[in-house]
């Protein structure tokens, strides 16, 4: 399974994602991670990217429902993934367009990451 949840505090969860991800699989986490949100109130989630390879190719990905439930409880989201995803990953993470600070980091800086998502808490 490419998209791995770690609940590792009351308000940080990371998800791992290998390989191609598909809509079942965000399905997936989403259904784990949507009560998780609601009960921390101020949840920072860190998504790392290993060997990702993109999307599954269909139509259904432009469904921003769960963000637009859940943002109310997302404070800060970190992405660290291979540069050469960078843009995309944002775009498909809609930052600059939802109310949560979202943050891309290279690989090497999962450390980088970590400290900018404890900030304020």
């Amino acid at each position: 399974m490419p998209a791995l949840l770690e609940h590792e505090s009351t308000h940080f969860l990371v998800a791992r994602i290998r390989g191609e991800l598909s809509q079942m699989e965000l399905k997936e986490f989403q259904g784990a991670a949507g009560p998780l949100f609601k009960a921390s109130g101020d949840m920072r989630l860190l998504v790392i990217l290993e060997d990702f390879n993109g999307w599954e190719s269909g139509r259904g990905w432009e469904d921003a429902s769960f963000a637009e439930e859940h943002d109310p409880y997302l404070t800060r989201f970190a992405i660290v993934g291979d540069e050469a995803w960078r843009d995309q990953v944002l775009m498909f993470a809609l930052a600059g367009l939802r109310p949560v600070e979202i943050e891309y980091f290279a690989t090497e800086n999962e450390a980088e990451a970590r400290s900018w998502l404890a900030e304020g808490l």
